[in-house]
């Protein structure tokens, strides 16, 4: 099957229509890392919320470690795992041909999406300590922050996502050699409304598919009801006995939420590609 790629000024709901025409081939690209992905989310989270039930129990030096631990290999594990796939959904939007795997099985453009994910990262985790630090410092000099500091962080964290996260798929996918933060940032110059938009509609729509799934596994009885006051403790008992059905509907959401954005990524970079005047 020809891929839908994505013409200049492409309509908003091209995401769309690329995911529904192309279910076949997105599937046969992306199952194997996404079946992977759902059963290291399960194995990870199970032991993350193990070791956490023992320490909240117990709180030890050496629980806290493989707490962190396991929580820094979860990261690594399924930030690869998604830029597999991410890159393998990009590359068939672009209309690009599937390339053979150079270390691993994994082709050079998946290897390199997986640096900038993780390069990405770390750039949102410094700011976010930014601004951990400046609430500590407001609340020290007793200075007025509250509702008003959450949401500049929010539109800063969704700002930063949009111009610096957003086109690293293609770029990643069609240029070997160069830095790839940069050039996605560049890219990105003067269409930032676009990108919010897209991003905005594909966030929703995987939101409400994760609340129409949890509320199906709901009525079949698959979902015990979270209690609704409990001590942390009790929390983690609960979403442990709820964990596979929990990951069940978050990699549903998560599939559609990932098709939609590398089919809206794609969109925007043929319009760059293309010289195509930002709306």
């Amino acid at each position: 099957m020809t891929a839908l790629t994505p013409a200049p000024r492409a309509p908003l709901f091209f995401p769309f229509q690329f995911a529904r025409q192309n279910a076949a081939p997105i599937v046969r690209r992306i199952w194997i890392p996404c079946l992977a992905g759902a059963l290291s989310i399960y194995g990870f989270f199970s032991a993350y919320m193990w070791e956490l039930q023992a320490y909240l129990s117990n709180p030890q030096d050496s629980v806290g470690s493989r707490v962190l631990g396991i929580a820094a290999l979860a990261l690594l594990v399924l930030v690869f795992l998604h830029s597999v796939v991410v890159a393998r959904i990009t590359q068939l939007a672009l209309g690009i041909g599937a390339t053979k795997g150079d270390l691993l099985g994994v082709s050079r453009a998946e290897w390199r999406l997986y640096t900038a994910n993780l390069q990405f990262c770390i750039v949102l985790l410094f700011c976010t300590l930014a601004f951990f630090g400046l609430h500590a410092i407001t609340e020290r000099l007793h200075l007025p922050h509250g509702v008003v500091l959450h949401i500049l962080q929010g539109l800063f964290l969704f700002w930063l996502t949009a111009r610096l996260w957003f086109l690293l798929p293609p770029v990643c996918v069609t240029h070997a050699r160069g830095e790839v933060l940069l050039a996605a940032w560049r890219r990105s110059t003067g269409r930032l409304w676009r990108i919010a938009l897209l991003l905005t509609a594909v966030v929703l729509t995987a939101y409400l598919v994760q609340a129409g799934v949890g509320m199906a596994l709901h009525a079949a009885g698959l979902i015990a009801p979270l209690p609704t006051s409990a001590t942390l403790a009790g929390y983690v008992s609960s979403y442990r006995q709820n964990l596979l059905p929990m990951v069940v509907m978050t990699n549903i959401a998560y599939i559609v939420f990932v098709v939609l954005t590398a089919a809206a990524s794609a969109q925007v970079y043929a319009e760059e590609q293309a010289d195509v005047p930002p709306a």
